[in-house]
C-alpha cells in the first residue's frame, strides 16, 4: 500500500491521554475470522496496567500519529509489570493504530521516534510483547528488537538502545554469533586449569573449594559439586547454597546456568545453553573466509535456570533457554526441551508433566462481578484452543453464544462457578457444577493448557458434587477436552450434535460415577 506523508507526530498532550483507551483496544491482536472482544475487556487489571493514570510515572511517554487534527496512531512506553515486562529499568512499549492507516509506513515512524527519544532520555533498551501470529512481528525485527523469550502464543522481544556491543554482549543476549572474542577464550582457558585441580582426586577439599570458588560466578555455602565434572567458561554458573551436583555432571555454560537453594542433580546429568538453527543454510557461514577469526558455523545461547528445591534425576538432559520451576522433580533420563513449571513431576523426552506435588493455582466461587473476565476468557479459549477441532465458523457461532452478560447471570443462578486464578490474581481458568450433578463448562487459558489448572478445578468441582450428594456427573464435552476427561474417569454415553446458537456442534456427553464414603 502507498505511504502517506500527510500526517505528523508529535507527543501526546495530558488532555489527550484518554485517547489510550481507544488505542489499547485497537491493540488488541485478534485473528482472522474471530469477533472481537467487548471493549470493556481494557479494564481487566492485565490490561489496564498499560495506561492507568498515564503521565503521572515519570518513565511514561507517548508519542501519536495525526492526520488534519484526527489523531490515528499512538505508540507509548511506561516501566510496569506487564506481559513484556523485563526488569523494572526497562520500559514496555506499546503500539496501535486505526485500521485503515495500518500497512503504510505509520506505524514504523512512530516506533522509530519514540525508540530514539528513549535512547535520548538514557535508557538502555525497550522491551514489548506480541502473539507470534501478528503480521507486526516482522516490523519490529525490522526495526531491530531480538526475540528473548516465548511461550506458545508470544513473542517478549528487546531492542537494546545503548552504544554498539561486543560479540560477547550480543552472544550472551541470545543473538546468533560465529565469532569467541578474546575474553571468553581467556575464560575458557582458566577454566581448564581449574577443572584439573577440581578434578584431582589428590587435592585437599580445601585446595578444590577455592578453585570451585575462582572457576564460578558464584557458589553457595555447604554446596558441593562431585567428581569428573566438566564446563566451558565456569564463570557463567551460579550455585546457591545447599545444593549438591553428583559425578560426571557437564555444564556447557556458553550462557548462564543459575542453579538454586537446596537443589539435587544426580549423577551423568547434562546442561547445554548453546544452540544451532536447525536449517543448515543458516548454521553454516556460506563463503568462510578461514583468515576472518570467525567460525565456520553459528551458534545461539541462551540461560538455563534450575529454581530452589528442584531434583533433576540421573542421566537428563538440560536444553538451552529451559526453567525448572521451584521444587519440580525431573525424572531419570528426561530431555527437558521445554521450561516445566513449579511443584510438578516431570519426565520423558520430550520431558512432561505427569503430577503436580502441590495446588498451584488460587481456587474461589466466581461471582457476577467476574463475569466480565470471565467473557473474555470464554471467547480466547474457544479462539486459540477448540480452533484446532472445530471450524471457523464453528467457533464463531460457539463464541457468539457466551457474548451477553445476561447470559452468564442465567447460568450462575443454576450453576456454582469455581475460578483460577494464577500468582497475578488474573483468570486463567473456570468450571462450573449444580446440584442435578450437571458440569456445565470448562474453559482454560490458552497458555494455561496442560499446566493443571483443569485438573485443579475439576477436583473442586467434583467436591462440591460429592457435597450436595451427587451420585453421578454428566458433561458435554469437546472434541477437544474428549481426551481429558477419559483420563480422569468420564466415559462416553454418546455423541451428539449439540446446537450452538445457529450451528449444531458435535460433541459427547461424558459420565462419571461418584463414589462416597460409608457414613
Amino acid at each position: 500500500m502507498d505511504k502517506l506523508t500527510n500526517y505528523i507526530i508529535r507527543p501526546l498532550h495530558p488532555n489527550e491521554y484518554h485517547l489510550l483507551k481507544e488505542f489499547l483496544y485497537e491493540a488488541i491482536y485478534i485473528p482472522e475470522g474471530v469477533k472481537p472482544p467487548a471493549k470493556e475487556i481494557v479494564d481487566l487489571p492485565e490490561l489496564k496496567v498499560y495506561i492507568e493514570n498515564f503521565g503521572t510515572q515519570k518513565d511514561d511517554f507517548c508519542l501519536i500519529a495525526e492526520i488534519e487534527g484526527k489523531v490515528i496512531g499512538a505508540v507509548w512506553s511506561r516501566i510496569m509489570n506487564d506481559y513484556g515486562h523485563i526488569n523494572n529499568e526497562t520500559p514496555s512499549l506499546s503500539i496501535s493504530l486505526y485500521k485503515e492507516y495500518r500497512g503504510k509506513g505509520i506505524g514504523s515512524h512512530l516506533m522509530q521516534k519514540l525508540i530514539k527519544s528513549l535512547g535520548d532520555k538514557g535508557y538502555k533498551c525497550v522491551s514489548l510483547s506480541v502473539q507470534k501470529a501478528n503480521y507486526a512481528v516482522n516490523m519490529y525485527i525490522k526495526l531491530g528488537f531480538k526475540i528473548i523469550k516465548e511461550t506458545n502464543e508470544e513473542f517478549i522481544m528487546v531492542k537494546e538502545l545503548t552504544e554498539k556491543k561486543s560479540n560477547y554482549e550480543h552472544f550472551l543476549s541470545g543473538e546468533y554469533c560465529n565469532r569467541i572474542d578474546n575474553e571468553v577464550l581467556n575464560m575458557i582457558k582458566k577454566t581448564k586449569g581449574l577443572l584439573s585441580i577440581i578434578n584431582d582426586i589428590k587435592v585437599s577439599a580445601d585446595e578444590r573449594r577455592n578453585a570451585l570458588s575462582q572457576m564460578f560466578g558464584k557458589i553457595g555455602k555447604h554446596s558441593n559439586i562431585g567428581n569428573n565434572f566438566t564446563c566451558q567458561c565456569g564463570k557463567h554458573i551460579f550455585i546457591g547454597e545447599k545444593t549438591i551436583i553428583n559425578d560426571n555432571c557437564t555444564m556447557m555454560d556458553e550462557n548462564h546456568i543459575y542453579v538454586g537453594n537446596q537443589v539435587l542433580v544426580a549423577p551423568n546429568v547434562q546442561f547445554y545453553t548453546a544452540n544451532h538453527d536447525v536449517h543448515f543454510e543458516n548454521r553454516f557461514v556460506e563463503e568462510w573466509d578461514e583468515t576472518s577469526g570467525e567460525l565456520f558455523f553459528r551458534t545461539q545461547a541462551l540461560p538455563i535456570i534450575v529454581e530452589d528445591n528442584v531434583w533433576i534425576g540421573g542421566g537428563s538432559i538440560i536444553l538451552s533457554g529451559v526453567t525448572i520451576g521451584k521444587g519440580s522433580v525431573i525424572g531419570a533420563g528426561s530431555v527437558v526441551t521445554k521450561s516445566i513449571p513449579a511443584n510438578c513431576i516431570a519426565v520423558g523426552n520430550p520431558c512432561k508433566v505427569i503430577k503436580w506435588l502441590k495446588p498451584q493455582y488460587k481456587i474461589r466461587t466466581l461471582e457476577e462481578k467476574d463475569i466480565p473476565e470471565m467473557m473474555i476468557l470464554y471467547c480466547s479459549t474457544l479462539s486459540n484452543v477448540n480452533i484446532r477441532d472445530y471450524t471457523h465458523e464453528e467457533i464463531e457461532d460457539w463464541v457468539s453464544c457466551g457474548n451477553k452478560t445476561e447470559r452468564w447471570k442465567e447460568l450462575m443462578s443454576h450453576n456454582q462457578y469455581f475460578g483460577a486464578f494464577d500468582k497475578n490474581n488474573c483468570l486463567i481458568g473456570f468450571s462450573s457444577m449444580n446440584k442435578d450433578g450437571y458440569l456445565h463448562s470448562m474453559f482454560v487459558h490458552k497458555d494455561y493448557q496442560c499446566k493443571g489448572v483443569a485438573t485443579q478445578l475439576l477436583s473442586e468441582v467434583e467436591k462440591m458434587a460429592k457435597k450436595w450428594g451427587v451420585k453421578e456427573i454428566i458433561s458435554e464435552v469437546s472434541f477437544t477436552a474428549r481426551s481429558f476427561f477419559e483420563k480422569h474417569g468420564y466415559k462416553i454415553d454418546r455423541i451428539q450434535k449439540r446446537k450452538a446458537n445457529k450451528l449444531e456442534l458435535t460433541n459427547f456427553v461424558m459420565r462419571k460415577i461418584m463414589y462416597h464414603e460409608k457414613e
